[in-house]
């Protein structure tokens, strides 16, 4: 579960930065079939980013030092050290209790919404 909630983040963070490359150069130009390919390749590429694994990378190029790179490596919240310190204690049961109950959220909300655009599809052929 907690791959998932790092998952979101990244993709949430890269479709970000998509849409704001969009909105502040790409917006306002009228070609319009090339704003739609952009949109289209950079949208279907950020489901992909974040499953790239980049430490490899920061060690051969030498970047581990770098205070940025430290920092951002620090924020890893759902690390395995981090949950096989804590295994069986009551914070481990609420944690992984309150994850179960947000993937169950997510996963509710997608069906619902799948079931209204099943509706909407359905409705718009009889229409």
């Amino acid at each position: 579960m907690q791959f998932l909630f790092e998952y979101l983040a990244k993709l949430s963070f890269s479709l970000g930065a998509v849409y704001l490359f969009y909105l502040l150069l790409l917006r306002r130009l009228t070609f319009y079939n090339c704003n739609r390919c952009y949109l289209l390749f950079y949208t279907s590429i950020c489901f992909y980013l974040p499953f790239i694994d980049i430490s490899n990378l920061l060690g051969w190029c030498k970047m581990g030092n770098n205070k940025v790179f430290n920092t951002i490596s620090s924020l890893n919240l759902f690390s395995v050290s981090n949950i096989a310190d804590t295994s069986g204690t009551t914070d481990q049961l609420f944690t992984n209790r309150v994850n179960k109950m947000i993937g169950f959220l997510l996963i509710s909300g997608a069906v619902v919404l799948l079931l209204r655009l099943a509706i909407q599809y359905i409705s718009f052929f009889f229409s």
